[in-house]
């Protein structure tokens, strides 16, 4: 099944904004397809995201993403491996929320 994301935003553009990055990204998450919103839904992305925001990390996350040393590409990360990924990242990002400020 194929995705979409239809918003003015890539990963590398929301750092162009670094005191709109909260309200930039989830207008980023909206902008996916149908198929993507039930998996963000489904793990309570949103949540993690508001997390992330609280402990001032959503711009140095994003701007990790968007550098060109991490590859996702099909041809170098299966399925699989994505899903362990996803799965080692919100452990981490929840680990890092239950921790005293």
């Amino acid at each position: 099944m194929k995705f979409y994301n239809d918003s003015n935003f890539s990963i590398k553009k929301l750092l162009d904004n670094p005191s709109s990055i909260k309200s930039n990204f989830i207008s980023y998450l909206n902008g996916f397809s149908e198929n993507i919103q039930k998996i963000i839904d489904k793990f309570k992305f949103r949540i993690e995201i508001q997390n992330i925001v609280e402990k001032n990390l959503l711009y140095l996350t994003t701007k990790k993403f968007s550098e060109s040393t991490i590859d996702f590409h099909t041809d170098k990360v299966t399925d699989y491996d994505m899903g362990y990924v996803f799965e080692e990242l919100i452990r981490k990002f929840s680990e890092s929320t239950n921790e005293n400020p």
